[in-house]
């Protein structure tokens, strides 16, 4: 099995691991770029593989080894801008994850996540509502004015170990 970008090899964190995502704006609440549905509450998300039953693997916990299920975060703000492009220049988060998860060369696969901080730019017209939304739906998160301060701050970019 070759390399998933965000990890294949599931490990139970025994520390906060610390990543990077961005959210889009969907009926006026802040959502997941790729799978909608409101599953981030409160700045919290439990992963579930949404996989249909007809599929070949069993049913098993996210993130699944032999899957592509979980809660995804980039590594490094480069990582999360190729990646999500125009999504990225307007709201870029940090997610605590803990539990299990995986690990590759671009980003994190995990179980559990919780937004702990948020970067808005300063709003045009167009994004005026940004801050607003995630000081309401991320309760706990701090708010930063510069995301590689944000980054920086819980060590996103740096070299670090394999877990």
């Amino acid at each position: 099995m070759s390399e998933h970008p965000y990890g294949n090899v599931s490990t139970e964190w025994v520390e906060p691991v610390y990543a990077l995502r961005t959210f889009v704006i969907r009926d006026g609440q802040l959502d997941s770029v790729v799978q909608s549905g409101g599953h981030w509450v409160e700045g919290e998300c439990r992963a579930v593989c949404l996989r249909a039953p007809q599929d070949e693997a069993p049913p098993h916990e996210a993130p699944g080894e032999d899957c592509r299920c979980g809660i995804y975060g980039a590594l490094s703000l480069a990582a999360l801008r190729r990646q999500y492009g125009e999504q990225a220049r307007w709201i870029v988060t940090v997610i605590q994850c803990e539990g299990t998860g995986m690990q590759g060369p671009v980003g994190i696969r995990a179980a559990r996540a919780l937004v702990v901080a948020f970067w808005c730019p300063e709003p045009d017209d167009e994004h005026r509502n940004h801050i607003r939304l995630c000081l309401e739906q991320f309760p706990y998160a701090r708010q930063y004015r510069n995301d590689q301060a944000m980054a920086l701050a819980y060590r996103i970019g740096e070299p670090r170990a394999t877990r």
